[in-house]
């Protein structure tokens, strides 16, 4: 069997090596598909890399983004609920959609109380 795969790599070699215009031309085709193949080999590692330096830049934004989260106090996180209420209201304003808050502050209800181990501050206790 290992004699078989031998004489057949041996006749290819001979096939590619055989002088005459057919041997030339498949020459520069293999060489053709060689360049072609390193081409394609290049644009995969770039992407790769690209890829890789996206992630990381990704993973250090939430890390950043939760260093600051943590430092928010009570008044801060109550803050940005307002304001989001407020921004989410003027959205419904515009698309004629309510927001879930103005649906419960139009429906005289108040919004959902958040739990005590969130750190933020239940509707009733504004």
């Amino acid at each position: 069997m290992v004699q078989a795969a031998s004489h057949s790599a041996v006749q290819a070699l001979a096939m590619a090596c055989s002088s005459g215009a057919a041997g030339r031309g498949n020459l520069a085709s293999l060489n053709a598909d060689i360049a072609t193949l390193r081409a394609n080999q290049q644009r995969v590692r770039d992407e790769r890399k690209r890829l890789a330096k996206e992630l990381k830049n990704a993973q250090r934004r939430k890390k950043r983004l939760k260093t600051k989260a943590r430092q928010l106090s009570n008044d801060d996180l109550l803050t940005v609920l307002l304001m989001r209420e407020e921004a989410s209201a003027e959205n419904a304003e515009n698309t004629g959609r309510p927001s879930s808050g103005a649906a419960c502050s139009a429906a005289g209800q108040p919004a959902p109380a958040m739990s005590e181990g969130d750190g933020v501050v239940s509707a009733e206790d504004r």
